[in-house]
């Protein structure tokens, strides 16, 4: 048996990569996000514990699904008065995150200024 690249595979049967790639992601076994990785001891560790960051917890997921739905369902009408509504609440969300984040950094260069200083 012969073992081609993706981009090779895609060359060989006339496919863009992105094609191949999909076809190998569509074959592959679902994974809960709950099936232990690897255990040591009483302590497993779980896929969500090597995915999970703090934005991109699985509460924020299932709100975002649940919004999209939700948006799915309404009229022209309401779509027309609600998402321009989402979309300001989400622009002043970043821009404090990105505020947060700025005044995050300026904490930390002013304590290794002082880490610094006092050495």
């Amino acid at each position: 048996m012969f073992i081609f690249g993706k981009d090779k595979a895609a060359q060989a049967i006339g496919v863009d990569r992105e094609d191949v790639v999909t076809a190998l992601d569509a074959v592959q076994s679902p994974m809960s996000l709950y099936e232990p990785v690897c255990s040591e001891g009483t302590d497993a560790l779980y896929v969500m514990d090597h995915i999970c960051d703090k934005k991109n917890r699985e509460e924020n997921w299932i709100e975002e699904i649940s919004v999209n739905e939700a948006i799915k369902r309404l009229g022209k009408r309401e779509k027309n008065i609600i998402l321009p509504k989402i979309e300001l609440v989400r622009d002043k969300v970043s821009k404090s995150l990105e505020e947060l984040k700025i005044e995050s950094q300026f904490e930390d260069l002013e304590e290794l200024y002082l880490g610094i200083k006092k050495s």
